[in-house]
Parts: C-alpha cells; structure tokens; sequence
C-alpha cells in the first residue's frame, strides 16, 4: 500500500479505510466514515485540532467536517473535485506534494 511504499507508517496513529468496518472493541459495525474518523481519535486520545483527513472525496470532507478535523483534498482521487468545492481545503495534486504536506504537519508549519 502507499502507507508502506512511501515509508509513511510513523506519521500515523490510525489508519480506518473503508474497509475497515467493525470496531476492534465490539465488532460492531460503523454508521459511516464520520463514526469511524470518531473511534480512531477517540481510540489516538490525540485532539481533534491536531488531526488531518486524507481523502478525495465529497464524503470524506463531510466526516472531517463533522469531527472537526482538517481536511485535505486529494485531487488525483476518485472523484474530480470542483475548485468552488474546495477553495478553502488544503489540496494535493500528488504523492509528492502528500509527503511535503506530512513534513510541514510534523513540524507544525501547517
């Protein structure tokens, strides 16, 4: 996966994709991204203002929003983003540009 490929593993605490459906506590089964982006900060213990949403998606933005965690639209993903969707986003065009974006959260220049 990208995680491991561009050596990205100790950036992050969680990682939930969308296959990850159940939680590890009670099998049960998340609501939708939103709950899921929940159980991973309330799982980190780590504050929702220090806390980043990868994602390409109008879906994914929503779930940031409805944490209230950053989001950065990823805009060689699935979906083609309209630049009124996102003019106050961070964006990212390519892997490049993810990995400068890591190093600047990391070094709190962001």
């Amino acid at each position: 996966n990208i995680i491991t490929k561009e050596n990205w593993e100790h950036y992050f605490v969680n990682i939930i994709g969308i296959d990850y459906r159940k939680r590890k506590e009670s099998g049960a089964i998340f609501r939708d991204k939103a709950d899921a982006m929940k159980y991973s900060i309330n799982a980190s213990g780590i504050k929702n203002s220090s806390t980043y949403y990868i994602g390409d998606t109008p879906g994914d933005m929503n779930a940031s929003n409805k944490n209230g965690v950053s989001f950065v639209a990823v805009k060689y993903g699935f979906h083609k983003w309209k630049l009124k969707d996102i003019k106050n986003q961070l964006t990212i065009a390519n892997t490049e540009e993810l990995n400068k974006l890591i190093e600047n959260i990391t070094r709190g220049l962001t």
